[in-house]
């Protein structure tokens, strides 16, 4: 499953059952980029990034096993691992970084049920969500902020200029935007 999903729909990808594998994928603007509710879903060196709620959400029978995965500028958590998790998850090798509330969110009772191994934390804010800004920039189907070339060091500065950088369309999310420079966000979407 290779793809960019950016719609501002209620999740990018959900699995509620069977078996879903996501390779390389990039889940953004969406309100979750991926609600695992049932099933197994396999996420191997995805991206999540400015969605309205979680990049990841975990809940009910769902299993997961995400590994080398992003999910960095969401409005809630990068992963949330629900109250109501009945089945295993593992996650591996992530970075979690700059969420306006927690990188990891663990809701669930049972801490056996999940394996966390190995996982990068940093600059998240531990704020609350702010949900009537956030419906009402769901209401006006927000504008997708495109990102920043990387190999390109001449086109990098118009294309800023062009895109806006800083002023992103989720809302609670301008005041981390506009602190991050063009440096810190090459280092932390390399190959965007």
């Amino acid at each position: 499953f290779l793809a960019s999903i950016n719609q501002w729909n209620d999740s990018g990808a959900m699995v509620d059952c069977g078996e879903s594998s996501f390779v390389g994928c990039r889940m953004h603007n969406n309100l979750w980029g991926i609600a695992v509710q049932g099933g197994l879903a396999k996420i191997l060196r995805c991206r999540t990034y400015q969605n309205g709620q979680d990049g990841i959400l975990l809940q009910a029978k769902g299993r997961s096993n995400i590994v080398d995965t992003r999910s960095y500028l969401n409005a809630a958590n990068g992963i949330f691992i629900g109250y109501d998790v009945l089945s295993d998850h593992v996650i591996r090798g992530c970075s979690l970084y700059r969420n306006r509330q927690n990188g990891i969110l663990r809701g669930v009772s049972d801490p056996q049920r999940v394996v966390l191994e190995g996982n990068y934390e940093f600059e998240n804010r531990g704020l609350a969500p702010d949900m009537t800004a956030l419906l009402a920039a769901k209401k006006k189907k927000a504008a997708p902020v495109p990102c920043i070339p990387e190999r390109n060091p001449g086109a990098e500065n118009s294309q800023a200029k062009k895109a806006g950088w800083g002023q992103f369309q989720v809302p609670g999310l301008e005041e981390l935007s506009s602190t991050m420079s063009q440096r810190q966000h090459q280092k932390y979407m390399k190959r965007c």
